[in-house]
């Protein structure tokens, strides 16, 4: 059908999945909550020449495909390459919302060179030889090995090193070897966008990983919100080395597990994690001339409580916080079409 929109602000969600998820869900709800209507789509059936879009509305507790004029705001996930004419084309016309910072190497060399937050970036390398692993293994002899770009907990590798041997835990690959089977096995990585990293035992008390996630995103006036701070927990398998969600981990409550894990210094780390959440996107933003609309902070934190950062996300997951994250989101969706329009007056 095709659903004529009135002067409600049009937020358009698109992603690269056919169906709709609860994200998308919370997001149609969301955007019906601020006065807004809502179509969730795919790029493939936008029709720029048109100036229509073909996806899903969600109408009487169902969803129901639609055609309706192009969005006033469109909520992305990261660009694609395949993409790239369509943002091209509308870039002046159409805000979107989100916008890519740099792999974990590019924002980290950023952090490092200014004093404000270097001193919470762990050590690291990039990886352009196997000798510079093995370096890295002498100095510091626990170390992760993981790739430059976004993961969600994958392909990421724990190595130590024990005299002449090394261990190593992470997907299909797990054991001892000596050090001639060690440079075979880690060699094809160099050949790969990945960086060596100073292993941080951000660990419980049952020796399972774990690190806390601190989420905030712009809402109503482009002003950051915290949707929330609360730690992942591993799935405790032995070759576990992330505490990623979408790898089988768990989440928990901020306060009772800092209790439980830091009683003495509890208060402190969560006023830094809360501080932290307060005044680290502003200060990440001033490097960016376009407007970053979410982060993810990933923090570990050590035996003596010390917190460190482990990455810079652009694009947090929100599946245990749907409808708050979406709220948020929608009404900074909403302001950047109002905004636009304004613009153009």
């Amino acid at each position: 059908m095709e659903k004529k929109t009135n002067d409600k602000v049009l937020i358009g969600m698109a992603r690269k999945m056919k169906k709709p998820n609860t994200v998308v869900l919370a997001a149609a709800h969301a955007a019906h909550m601020i006065d807004c209507d809502f179509i969730f789509f795919n790029f493939e059936n936008f029709d720029m020449n048109n100036n229509k879009v073909t996806g899903l509305i969600y109408h009487d507790g169902k969803w129901q495909e639609a055609k309706t004029r192009l969005p006033d705001v469109i909520d992305n996930s990261p660009p694609r390459k395949e993409h790239k004419h369509i943002f091209e084309a509308i870039k002046n016309s159409i805000p979107t919302t989100m916008r890519r910072i740099g792999n974990k190497d590019y924002v980290n060399k950023r952090l490092l060179k200014e004093k404000v937050y270097n001193h919470l970036i762990i050590p690291f390398r990039q990886v352009e030889s196997h000798d510079i692993i093995i370096d890295f293994l002498d100095e510091h002899r626990k170390v992760v090995l993981k790739p430059t770009g976004g993961n969600q907990g994958e392909n990421i590798y724990y190595i130590e090193k024990n005299g002449h041997s090394y261990e190593i835990k992470g997907p299909k690959i797990a054991g001892f070897f000596n050090e001639k089977e060690f440079i075979k096995i880690i060699t094809p990585f160099t050949l790969k966008k990945y960086i060596v990293q100073k292993y941080i035992a951000s660990s419980t008390k049952n020796h399972i990983p774990f690190d806390i996630r601190i989420h905030v995103r712009r809402g109503k006036e482009g002003k950051w919100n915290t949707i929330n701070i609360y730690p992942r927990i591993g799935n405790g398998n032995e070759n576990d080395i992330t505490s990623n969600v979408s790898q089988g981990g768990s989440i928990s409550k901020l306060v009772p597990f800092l209790k439980n894990h830091y009683p003495e210094k509890w208060k402190d780390i969560r006023n830094q994690l809360k501080k932290l959440a307060r005044e680290f996107p502003i200060y990440f933003q001033k490097d960016y001339t376009e407007r970053i609309d979410a982060l993810g902070l990933d923090v570990g934190i050590d035996g003596k409580g010390d917190i460190w950062l482990f990455e810079v996300n652009s694009y947090p997951g929100s599946t245990s916080f749907e409808l708050k994250a979406q709220i948020v989101a929608m009404e900074y969706a909403k302001f950047l079409a109002v905004e636009q329009k304004s613009n153009k007056k």
